[in-house]
């Protein structure tokens, strides 16, 4: 069961790690960092940041189920409940420990939308591949 769960679940908790590190990068590092001069770039990033851990978190789920194309609407819930949670930590964190980082409710909001998008996403693509 053990290594079920471990074989499931090894993308979404990589890519917390991968999250997590750079949320903790210092406010100077990120500034630093140009891309093209696109509006609201930083949101764009968190709704795809937190899209993507929502919807392998759905399909871990899914694979640790062992079902097929079928999630309760308990693990749909409980993954929009770790995204969303996971995030609104990270922004505390960023207000009270990061350096040069602060705590953004506009970030929460994109990443919560981009939870909600993953979870209709997935929704979506589970109808679409019967």
């Amino acid at each position: 069961m053990l290594k079920l769960f471990v074989l499931s679940f090894w993308k979404p908790f990589l890519w917390v790690i991968l999250v997590s590190l750079g949320s903790a990068m210092s406010g100077k590092s990120v500034s630093k960092i140009k891309f093209f001069h696109i509006p609201y770039f930083d949101k764009i990033v968190h709704f795809g940041m937190y899209f993507l851990l929502t919807f392998l978190l759905l399909q871990s789920f899914l694979k640790w189920t062992q079902e097929k194309n079928q999630l309760s609407h308990k693990f749909y819930i409980l993954s929009l409940f770790i995204s969303i949670f996971y995030g609104g930590i990270l922004e505390i964190l960023q207000g009270i420990f990061f350096v040069h980082r602060s705590c953004d409710v506009s970030d929460l909001l994109a990443n919560s939308l981009g939870a909600f998008a993953a979870t209709l996403a997935f929704d979506f693509r589970k109808k679409i591949c019967k």
